[in-house]
């Protein structure tokens, strides 16, 4: 009885200890969030810039603004307008935005023209 109770107190351990680095894989996971408004009081003035120092998993916060240039994703990155009736990318007639990425790239609340 003794050591079937050890035996499964190894295995709980065990167990136990294995979820331990799939957690704290998850939280390196998440990434940094980087902020980006058009009058200049965020990390950056443009999307693109943003972008480009963004890393993998990262998630770029765009401000409510007119954003009149054309964009490129080439990372696994989420960009998040504030609203989508005043967060605006406007690619002046041009293709607004191109991805060449085979990971996740995730654009919501803004509008796109």
């Amino acid at each position: 009885m003794l050591r079937k109770s050890i035996v499964t107190g190894i295995v709980l351990l065990f167990l136990l200890s294995s979820l331990i680095p799939i957690a704290s894989s998850y939280e390196s996971n998440t990434g940094n969030t980087i902020y980006v408004d058009d009058d200049g009081t965020a990390d950056y003035t443009r999307i693109q810039d943003a972008i480009d120092n963004a890393s993998n998993n990262d998630t770029i916060f765009v401000y409510k603004g007119l954003y009149a240039e054309n964009i490129f994703i080439s990372k696994n990155i989420k960009l998040i307008g504030e609203s989508k009736e005043t967060t605006i990318i406007d690619g002046r007639g041009n293709k607004v935005i191109q991805t060449i990425y085979s990971g996740e790239c995730n654009i919501r609340t803004c509008s796109i023209t």
